[in-house]
């Protein structure tokens, strides 16, 4: 079995969970993608067309059966969107109701074996969580610095970024008359 792990802005070639899946003897492929450090250059196809490569030279690899796809952060909706496309070819994001258009060079995909993503695996019932629990997790997630945001945190940019709307009372429209 060999990993790969894949973020759509950030290199994951020294990521820790590619240093540790190695150090117990597993075949592991960190990736850094076209878009490395670079939000603004983000393509889900291109970072598809990259894990593409990175399945077929693992499975090319001696030994190797079964690829499984790492993505946490920016990785979960990477390696989701490919291994979907994988699984459903390009229709799954073409067509008038998609955010995302794709080409046909996504056509025959391998798809994955299995992926592993942060908190919840795939078709997980989250109405089976609390409200409270989910917001421990978006609270996490949102404390998590983030080499995209020179190592702060959303939660800090959000702050910096809206903090004079998140302390005053909301708009209404309407001037109040007081007398």
């Amino acid at each position: 079995m060999a990993f790969l792990a894949i973020h759509r802005t950030s290199n994951f070639m020294n990521m820790i969970g590619t240093r540790e899946l190695a150090s117990r003897g597993f075949m592991v492929l960190g990736m850094n993608p076209r878009s490395d450090n670079n939000e603004a250059i983000v393509s889900f196809e291109d970072i598809a067309l990259d894990i593409k490569q990175g399945v077929e030279f693992l499975r090319r690899q001696p030994g190797i059966s079964r690829v499984v796809l790492i993505g946490f952060s920016g990785g979960g909706p990477s390696i989701t969107f490919y291994q979907a496309t994988a699984e459903k070819g390009p229709s799954y994001c073409q067509g008038p109701s998609k955010l995302t258009q794709c080409s046909n060079a996504l056509a025959g995909l391998p798809p994955a074996d299995g992926l592993l993503r942060q908190y919840f695996p795939r078709g997980t019932d989250l109405s089976r969580f609390s409200q409270t629990y989910l917001n421990a997790i978006a609270l996490r997630l949102n404390q998590r610095p983030r080499k995209t945001l020179g190592f702060e945190t959303p939660a800090d940019r959000l702050r910096l970024c809206c903090a004079d709307r998140l302390n005053s009372p909301p708009e209404t429209g309407h001037e109040s008359i007081v007398s």
